[in-house]
């Protein structure tokens, strides 16, 4: 073929390249949310994040790596965060004391806790929030929360207005806290889908009633209630001593 003019040539250069991109993969894909190519944190999920840090007192440095400094843009890359490898929504929050390389938070969870309406994991535990209420979730922001660990974190208030929404929790624990309600077992409804539930150390009363907690929660495999009747008194008919009671592996004949 001979090209006779200047505007055919240009109609060829022009199919040429529109061949050449149809059969060559782009260099990055675009995430919703992020601003800069190769950022893999979502922006909204970010200053959540931040506001988080900001109501907490960390004299050790262990969110040192949180920042807003451009070095540290991808809160993915943040210690104690995990992000969904296809959305990088964050799916994990886990801030959890380590008592052999960490010193313990202080402060308060923010009310921004609440933003991250991805989050499947969160891990508090061991770290002191001073008697403050933990965030209460109103509008089932963390319906898709799986696993929640407060234990050791020296939280109060109500754990029924906290855990209303929650309806998707596996694993539950909350020992050694200071719960105005957790001697009732109300607060249990909804929680169907527990399979670990852990409360050692809390003061709890009648007995009884949390030995029917079994057929109550049908997926219930764990109980924990290590040193929560020790101000009870005891029938000569209880099988168990007030000191400790522990179950693991329930059966459904019980």
């Amino acid at each position: 073929m001979v090209i006779t003019s200047s505007r055919s040539l240009q109609h060829l250069y022009v199919f040429t390249m529109l061949l050449f991109l149809m059969h060559t993969e782009p260099s990055f894909q675009f995430n919703p949310g992020v601003g800069n190519v190769g950022i893999q944190c979502i922006e909204r999920e970010r200053q959540a994040l931040l506001r988080i840090k900001d109501d907490l007192i960390d004299d050790h440095g262990v969110l040192s790596s949180w920042g807003r400094e451009e070095a540290k843009r991808d809160c993915c890359l943040w210690r104690g965060i995990a992000c969904h490898n296809r959305t990088s929504h964050v799916t994990e929050l886990d801030l959890h004391f380590n008592e052999t390389t960490d010193k313990p938070l202080r402060g308060k969870i923010s009310h921004s806790l609440l933003e991250l309406r991805h989050l499947t994991y969160l891990d508090l535990r061991s770290n002191d929030f001073g008697g403050t209420q933990f965030p209460v979730d109103n509008n089932g922001s963390l319906y898709n929360l799986r696993y929640l660990d407060l234990s050791n974190a020296n939280f109060a208030g109500t754990i029924s207005s906290v855990l209303a929404n929650l309806s998707s929790l596996q694993s539950l624990r909350l020992s050694h806290n200071h719960f105005h309600d957790l001697g009732n077992t109300e607060w249990l409804h909804g929680l169907s889908s527990l399979s670990f539930l852990h409360l050692s150390g809390n003061p709890l009363i009648r007995p009884n009633d949390w030995l029917q907690i079994a057929n109550k929660l049908p997926h219930l495999e764990s109980l924990g209630l290590f040193l929560c009747f020790r101000s009870c008194r005891w029938d000569s008919s209880d099988s168990f001593p007030s000191q400790f009671f522990f179950i693991s592996h329930f059966h459904r004949s019980l």
